[in-house]
C-alpha cells in the first residue's frame, strides 16, 4: 500500500475517534481496507509501546533529562 493511502486510512479512523466513537485500534479493526491487510495480531503489534520506546533512554540522556 502507498504510504499517503495508509496515512488517508490512520486519519479517517482518528476522526472518528475524536469524535468520540471508539478507540483507534478498534476503529480499525472495523475497518476492510485495515483487516484485508493485517489480521488482528499484527495490528495489536502496531499499538505495542515497547517497541515504540526503545532506545527513548538516549535522547532523554543526551538532554540531561535522566542520569547517563
Amino acid at each position: 500500500m502507498i504510504r499517503n493511502d495508509a496515512y488517508l486510512i490512520v486519519q479517517a479512523g482518528a476522526k472518528r475517534v475524536w469524535a468520540g466513537e471508539s478507540d483507534l485500534k478498534t476503529v480499525l479493526l472495523s475497518d476492510p481496507r485495515v483487516t484485508e491487510r493485517l489480521t488482528s495480531e499484527q495490528l495489536d503489534e502496531c499499538f505495542e509501546m515497547d517497541h515504540h520506546m526503545q532506545g527513548i533512554d538516549v535522547p532523554f540522556k543526551r538532554l540531561g533529562l535522566i542520569p547517563a
